[in-house]
Order: C-alpha cells, then structure tokens, then sequence
C-alpha cells in the first residue's frame, strides 16, 4: 500500500474499510452498486464534519469526586493498514487528518487501529487517570510527549488503581500527570478484534478508586447470585434427574462465563490471563450460548413433543451453526464468527419469541414464562448488538444492559421453573392421593360386591336346584315348563354376571400375575372360534395363512379376544357371520375382528375402552361395560394397543395388535 493511503481523513479510511469487507468480496453490478453508494458517503463525509483537531479547552479544577468525558478534547484518525507509526501520526502532515470526536467512539467490528489525539490544558498541576472504557483490546498504547519532546510509551493492561492499596482494575488505565497551563497532547493506539465500542474517561484517582469499588460490589452480587442459581440448580437436576434442569445449570453457567469474560472481571480478582486466550474464551462462549439456548428453550416447553421434526431441524440448524462459528473463532476469524453468531441469534429470537408467544397464547404457563424472561433478556441482547455494530453510542446503561437483561431473565427463570416444579410435586401428590383413594374405594367395591355374590350365590343355587325339580314334575304343562327354564336361564345368567365381574375386577386390580410364554397365536384363536360356535351356534370365521407364534401370555389373550367375539355376537344381527382374522404387520401381530352390526354412533366412539361405559341402545342386552375396558388392559400390559373403525358398508372391525416379541418387559 502507498503512502498516500497511510494519510487518509476518517471518512476516506471507513471508505477503504467498507471497500475491502464488501466490494473486494462482491462482482458484477453489485460491485458498481456498492461503490457508488460508498464513494457517495465518502465525498458528502468532509462536508459534515468540519476538518481540523479538537480546541485545547481548559480542564476544569479537579476535586475529590470528579470526572471528565474526553470526546470533546478529542479527535480520531484510522488506520487501516495498522503500520503507522507514532511518529507518522504525530507529524504535522497528519495533524490536519484527525477530525473531532466529539461523541464516544462507536465503530463495531473493524480491521482498522483506530489513534485518538487528546489535547488537555489544565489551569492547575493535578495527577490523573485516564481509563479507555472498553474492558478488551488487542492492544492499547498510551504516547505522551515529554519536556524534552520525546514520546513517553505507556502500554494499557489492566493495572491497579495506586501502589498502596494495590486494587486491580478491569480496563486500561493510564496515570496522566499534568502541569499548570501547560498543554498537553496524548496519543492513544485502539486495536482490538471484537467490537471498538468505547468511551475516554479523565478520573480524580480517589474518584475512580470509590467508583470501582461500588462497582465491583454491586457486580459482585450479580455473580453471587449466578454462583447460587448454579450450585442450587446443580443439585436440583441431581434430585429431580431431569433433562430440562441439566439444560439450565448450563444454560445459566454459559451465560455467567460470558457476562464474566465480557467484562474482564477476572482482571479485578488477579487472575491475569493473555489477552489472545481471553478473546478465544469468550468467543467460544458466546458461540456456544447459540447451541445451549435453543436446547433448553426446546426441552423447557416441550416443543419436541408438540413438533418432532420442527424442534429436530430447528436445534440441528442451531448447533450447526454453534459449531461453525466456534471453528471460525478458535482459527482466527473471530469478528467473522462473532457476527455469524449474532445474525443467527436474531433468528433464534425471533423463533423463541413466535413459539413461547404462541403457546402463551394459547394459555400455556410455561410459554406464557418463559415469553416474559425472554423479552427481557432479548432487549438486552438487541440493544447490545445495536451497540456493537456503532449504532448506539457507548453509555453506561447500553455497556450492561446486555448482563442486567441476562441477570434479571435468570432471576425470572429460576424464580418460575422452581414454582412450576413446586405446582408438578403438589398436583403428583394430589394425583397420587387421589389414586390412593380410588383403589380404596376399588377395594371396598371388590369386597361389596365379593360379599353380595357369595350372599346371592346360595340363593340363586336354591333357585336353580328348586327349578331343576321342577322340570322332573311330569304334571306340568308346556306353558310352565317354559316358565320354569326362563327361571333356570335368568338365575344361571345372573351368576355368570357375578363371576365374569368379579373376575374382571382382580385381573384389573392386578389379581392374577401376568406371565410370558411362546404361544401358537393361530392354534389359539382357532380355539376359541370352535369354543364359540359350540357354545352359542353363531356363524364365526377364522381367517389366516401361517402359523403365528407370540410371546404373550396366553390367558389374558384369550380373555381378550374372547370378549371381543363376545362383544361383536351381542351386536351383530342373529343371521349375520363375524370373522376373526390374523395377519402380522412388520413386528407386530394384528388379531381383527369384524361384524355386520350397526354400528357405533360416532358419538359414543372415544369412550367404547372406558370402564363401565355403555353406547346409546345396547343397554337391553346385558353386560357389565367392562369388555372392551378390559382389552385395552390387557393390550397395554403386552406393550400393545387396541382401536376400532367404522367400516363404510356396515359393522364394525376392533384390532388388537402386540408386539411378536416381548424385549425386557417387566409387570
């Protein structure tokens, strides 16, 4: 690069700056269009700021608690290059380059080193510490000319505030000693890789040391704070064995580490580390906080129950990206992997904000939660990268409002997902009461109506034996020969209604033991065709092509689809023929049965699997509502399913499927 490039106006340094990002990488019409627009601002540049350096206005007399904002005694040149040498700078050809500041100095992520000439006169001779607001710079140099016109270097660590009581200090400071109206020029060299947002700051030294320890106070509090919500959480994910509290301990101790870095609080606690290695960590950090958000905002509102491949692709998308930007930082590109990390926050904020607001919306208490600490968090975050990329001018509130959102989001967070917890235990507790109480109640039922068939049972024995007596009375006639079986048929059928109850109530209540055995599925269906036809002379066909083998347990199958070749005998016009098929479906054995009954109406169908439900016309023909409950039982308990559709042409077709092979099943 030429020389004349090295003496170059603000403007015409922001030119080659744009230049070089956009127009080098772009072709074509594009190429045109980009440097029309910025030659455009180029020319209009000189004419908006007035050229020349900042006045050597008096500073005023210092006190106790003073401060002084530099940007008016202040003006910048940039570098793009990063050669220029101090001399260069402060010769007078370069003089005339520098332009007031005027304002704090606000240029996002730049190549360029940026050099600040301060002019200060003082009416009095006072000591002084200038501090560069930024907390992390590449480097940062401090020139000041001595008597004997020499250029004094200064290198910007963090340092500590006085020799005496030895206080580290966070961001660079430089001790600035001036002598009674005579002026003062200091030249300061900015260069850093992460975003050049920064205000200059003259302090009275006890002034800055009074104000650095509130600081570090109230700071302090804020990461006491996040060292007590990580050490709770911590044993609280342990205790509850819960993914989404394992996903907060690290969501908040992602953002603890970054607020940490950000503002190089490690300086103030001695541990020094290289200034490179800071810059790594906290790209890293930053980077990962892309991966680690979206997985606990996923996991906390359950959106990968409510949408599977949506919340797969979305935290896919996330992590590739994390994991694209973290190479980028670690290989050097650290403003590339940083602003990467930014654009692609934006769109997770936006996602978030459309996901938690919607099921706010539709009255979710956790998206309703998590949409309150997100909007306070995500104001933070907006307006910090506003601030970033020199759109708002540095201040106090935009440098931490980005840890003061994160901070009172985690406070906010943690506050609701201990309640919500708190609300899960007490509503289990209830739930776990309740269910207490109904098998008590289930038991006492059993008991009752135990006790109601052995009382009916010596009766209706009485009935039956007395009515069989009857029958063998060769002076009856025809008419009371009839009466007297109906008499026989009800009471026999009253017993069986009995038994079959109470025997469906212990296989419920968990009765008899479940066991697994190998069962010949089709020998057993074929079983209870004949027993069926045998025992009521219905039309019931078999229908399979192979012998199937199941591991089941044998007795509950055979309870099971005898009740549905009951149910669908009850229902099925008296000519009409009911078919059992078998078939299997990848894993699975399907065991159908079909009728050519009416039908159920479509109103009664989500309840016909619910105990002791009965459809609308069925309630002349006897049964108890247990049948079809009980399938669905038995069904589970083999890690199956039971579900029924309507055929078009007329009946209905119920299908039990069970897996062929039970893998690690325990009862």
């Amino acid at each position: 690069m030429s020389r004349k490039r090295t003496n170059l106006t603000i403007y015409d340094n922001l030119f080659f700056d744009s230049y070089w990002c956009v127009v080098k990488k772009s072709s074509g019409w594009w190429r045109a269009k980009w440097l029309l627009c910025l030659l455009f601002s180029a020319w209009l540049g000189p004419f908006s700021v007035l050229h020349g350096a900042a006045s050597a206005e008096t500073l005023p007399a210092q006190n106790g608690g003073s401060s002084i904002n530099l940007e008016r005694y202040a003006s910048l040149l940039l570098d793009p290059t990063g050669v220029l040498t101090i001399e260069e700078i402060a010769s007078e050809q370069n003089a005339a380059r520098f332009l007031p500041l005027r304002k704090p100095i606000s240029l996002g992520f730049t190549r360029s080193v940026a050099w600040v000439k301060i002019d200060l006169t003082s009416r009095e001779s006072s000591q002084w510490l200038l501090e560069v607001g930024q907390p992390i710079f590449e480097d940062v140099r401090l020139y000041q000319r001595t008597s004997e016109g020499e250029m004094r270097l200064s290198h910007g660590t963090p340092s500590r505030l006085d020799s005496v009581r030895e206080t580290h200090y966070r961001r660079p400071v430089f001790k600035i000693d001036l002598v009674a109206d005579e002026p003062t020029v200091i030249y300061l060299r900015l260069a850093t890789r992460t975003s050049m947002v920064t205000n200059l700051k003259l302090w009275s030294p006890m002034a800055l040391f009074e104000e650095s320890n509130l600081e570090t106070f109230i700071w302090g509090l804020v990461f006491g704070s996040y060292l007590l919500v990580v050490i709770f959480y911590s044993a609280f994910s342990v205790w509850t064995r819960e993914d989404v509290h394992f996903y907060y301990v690290l969501y908040v101790c992602t953002n603890l580490v970054a607020a940490f870095l950000t503002g190089r609080w490690n300086d103030m606690l001695a541990l020094h580390i290289d200034t490179n290695t800071h810059t790594l960590a906290l790209g890293f950090f930053l980077c990962l906080s892309l991966w680690i958000g979206p997985v606990f905002s996923v996991s906390y509102l359950g959106a990968h129950r409510h949408w599977p491949m949506a919340a797969h692709i979305y935290l896919g998308s996330c992590t590739s990206v994390a994991i694209l930007c973290i190479g980028m930082v670690l290989m050097g590109h650290y403003s590339q992997g940083v602003m990467t990390v930014q654009i692609a926050s934006i769109f997770v904020i936006l996602i978030n904000t459309a996901v938690s607001g919607y099921m706010a919306y539709k009255g979710d208490k956790k998206g309703q939660l998590l949409l309150l600490a997100f909007s306070l968090f995500y104001i933070g975050v907006m307006w910090r990268y506003l601030r970033n990329i020199g759109v708002i001018e540095p201040s106090w509130w935009n440098e931490n409002v980005y840890q003061i959102g994160a901070f009172v989001h985690m406070m906010v967070m943690s506050t609701g997902i201990f309640s919500s917890y708190n609300t899960l235990r007490r509503k289990s507790e209830q739930d776990r009461a309740r269910a207490d109480a109904q098998e008590k109640q289930r038991d006492r039922q059993y008991e009752f109506l135990g006790m109601v068939s052995h009382e009916v049972r010596t009766p209706l024995t009485v009935i039956s034996a007395s009515a069989d007596n009857l029958l063998l009375d060769a002076s009856l006639t025809i008419n009371a020969k009839n009466r007297v079986e109906r008499i026989i048929r009800h009471s026999e059928k009253l017993q069986k209604l009995f038994d079959t109850y109470l025997d469906n109530e212990r296989l419920l209540n968990g009765g008899n033991t479940i066991k697994m055995f190998d069962v010949n599925l089709s020998t057993l269906c074929e079983s209870l065709v004949k027993d069926m036809k045998d025992a009521h002379d219905t039309d019931i066909r078999f229908v399979t092509t192979f012998q199937l083998h199941v591991q089941c347990d044998g007795d509950l199958l055979r309870v099971a689809i005898s009740n549905l070749l009951e149910n669908a005998r009850k229902h099925a016009p008296g000519k009409s023929s009911t078919t059992l098929s078998l078939s299997r479906a990848g894993d699975l054995a399907q065991i159908s049965v079909t009728d050519q009954g009416p039908g159920i109406d479509d109103q009664d169908m989500p309840f016909i699997f619910d105990a002791y439900f009965r459809g609308q016309g069925i309630y002349t023909s006897p049964g108890s509502g247990l049948g079809l409950h009980l399938v669905r039982f038995i069904a589970e308990q083999h890690r199956g399913k039971i579900y029924a559709k309507k055929l078009k042409s007329r009946g209905m077709q119920f299908v039990l499927e069970i897996p062929i092979r039970q893998a690690h099943l325990s009862i």
